[in-house]
């Protein structure tokens, strides 16, 4: 009977350290998963916006290369259902209305200019965006060194483990007896 709960002790002692193991190895690799993902240089959030913008230039885009001339009616329909959060089009884009009144030829030229002009400027926003965030080096955010830590700690606690029942074993069954 005796021997009976003296095994039923052993046991939950000799699974500790392999609990402890286990844990070790998922802060490892969850570590190295946020360093990954801190590393990763665009954010969701930018990314879904930059989609937008590349949805509204493929618009633009194909309004400016297309070969038929453009009249005020046209580039109200056209452009409408790409932008349909924007109140008013010639707001966004400053043009004028009364464009109408011009020649055709007229409203074409600068219907095309004041499309390339919204588009230079959205890419200068851009540029000036990109040039002003200042970009922080991976090697001086606090959390790759927090995350580092866990690393180092983690590899260090499960070597320990690995290394203290490894000898264990070898002490148990190829140890020379006295």
């Amino acid at each position: 009977m005796q021997t009976q709960t003296e095994d039923q002790s052993k046991l939950p002692a000799s699974l500790a350290p392999l609990l402890v193991f286990i844990a070790c190895f998922f802060v490892i690799v969850f570590s190295i998963n946020q360093i990954i993902d801190m590393a990763k240089s665009t954010p969701a959030a930018y990314a879904s916006k930059l989609q937008n913008e590349q949805n509204d230039y493929a618009s633009v885009n194909t309004l400016i290369q297309s070969s038929s001339p453009i009249n005020y009616k046209e580039f109200e329909t056209k452009l409408s259902a790409s932008f349909p959060n924007q109140p008013t089009l010639q707001a966004k884009f400053n043009i004028d209305p009364q464009i109408e009144k011009l020649p055709a030829t007229e409203q074409n030229y600068l219907i095309r200019l004041k499309l390339i002009e919204w588009k230079v400027g959205q890419l200068q926003d851009q540029v000036s965006q990109i040039s002003s965030t200042p970009s922080e080096s991976l090697i001086f955010k606090t959390w790759f060194w927090v995350y580092s830590l866990l690393i180092w700690a983690g590899s260090i606690i499960g070597g320990q483990i690995l290394t203290f029942h490894t000898d264990k074993l070898i002490h148990k069954y190829w140890a020379k007896p006295n």
